[in-house]
């Protein structure tokens, strides 16, 4: 009786050290829609798109491209992973009914925590995309307003500084997210 306590005993404390070796979630928001596949094809295949559609439209002065949800999701994720200081990881980014919904991993120590982020894009007056943060949770916990606010400017300048640089010429007039894709048209300025 007493080796069979010893055992028990043993057995539990065994379970409770390798239930801390491993990483915990802490949940939060999931997709849920089906699963995006990642590839390093369709990741590469985002700029090229845009030199693409620069160079083939040029003559006309208009340009306009589609980029799908798998490319996205592919190039975010091809980003966090050439980044080694990245705490982000498989993300999932959703384009459908005007909006951007991104869900990723977020990695810190022993702990996992789902993000989601609802964004709007739209082009503004001074023809330049515009990307709001409309909502945001980190694990069951929604983002302040002020760290919403922060998110969106960071999001803003890497999306207009990484795909369409300012020294590209390129002027934006529409975006149309929906059903898988986004299109963005615009002209070229001389």
């Amino acid at each position: 009786m007493k080796y069979r306590k010893i055992h028990i005993f043993l057995l539990i404390t065994i379970i409770s050290l390798i239930s801390l070796a491993c990483k915990i979630s802490l949940g939060g928001n999931e997709p849920n829609a089906e699963t995006i596949p990642v590839s390093a094809d369709a990741a590469d295949s985002v700029q090229s798109i845009i030199d693409n559609a620069t160079i083939t439209d040029a003559q006309n002065q208009t340009i306009a491209f589609t980029v799908t949800e798998e490319q996205v999701t592919s190039y975010a994720a091809q980003k966090f992973a050439e980044n080694p200081d990245s705490d982000i990881s498989n993300p999932q980014i959703y384009l459908r009914d005007g909006k951007i919904d991104a869900y990723a991993v977020y990695t810190q120590e022993y702990f996992d925590i789902n993000m989601h982020i609802t964004l709007s894009a739209i082009i503004s007056p001074n023809n330049e995309l515009e990307i709001t943060v409309d909502n945001a949770d980190l694990g069951p916990i929604p983002v302040s307003e002020g760290l919403l606010d922060s998110i969106s400017s960071m999001i803003d300048d890497t999306m207009t500084n990484t795909l369409l640089p300012a020294s590209t010429g390129f002027r934006m007039e529409t975006i149309y997210i929906a059903d898988g894709m986004a299109t963005i048209s615009g002209t070229l300025v001389p």
